[in-house]
């Protein structure tokens, strides 16, 4: 079930699926958004989608299990496009289940990105997102207050 996403790889990870883990999955996009130059509302955009797109198999892909499984997530870039994907091994997305949630995630990440392909069987599910740089012109280099050398009191 691996899309292979087009472009320069430059994120991949495996964690448990576990809300805490949610949040590292976005500060490592962040710091690959940042070094890819992405500009700040672009980034924002892929952090939302992506953490959706966690949040959901935190919630959904495992329900039921005594252990929470895997979540798989990688991203790749290109001059115009940036791809995230989000991987899970649960019991893939069903409709009509008694799963909790209001059924907003994928139509909000669908929002967020300009282009998404969702693949879900028996064996997991599969969210591909792809964000158009284009749209989005990069980022100017600037250091992050937190970064920059203590000014001497005049």
């Amino acid at each position: 079930m691996d899309v292979v996403l087009r472009g320069t790889p430059c994120l991949t990870l495996t964690l448990d699926a576990l809300p805490e883990n949610v949040r590292v999955v976005r500060n490592r996009l962040e710091a690959v958004c940042e070094h890819r130059r992405l500009s700040r509302q672009l980034t924002s955009r892929v952090m939302l989608a992506a953490s959706e797109a966690c949040n959901n198999i935190v919630v959904h892909a495992y329900n039921g299990k005594a252990a929470p499984g895997p979540m798989h997530i990688s991203a790749s870039a290109e001059h115009d496009r940036f791809w995230v994907s989000v991987r899970d091994e649960g019991m893939g997305m069903r409709r009509g289940t008694d799963s909790p949630g209001m059924g907003l995630g994928v139509p909000l990440i669908a929002a967020a990105a300009d282009e998404v392909n969702v693949h879900s069987d028996d064996g997991g599910s599969e969210i591909c997102m792809s964000f158009a740089r284009s749209a989005y012109p990069p980022s100017p280099l600037i250091t992050p207050l937190e970064h920059r050398e203590p000014q001497s009191p005049k």
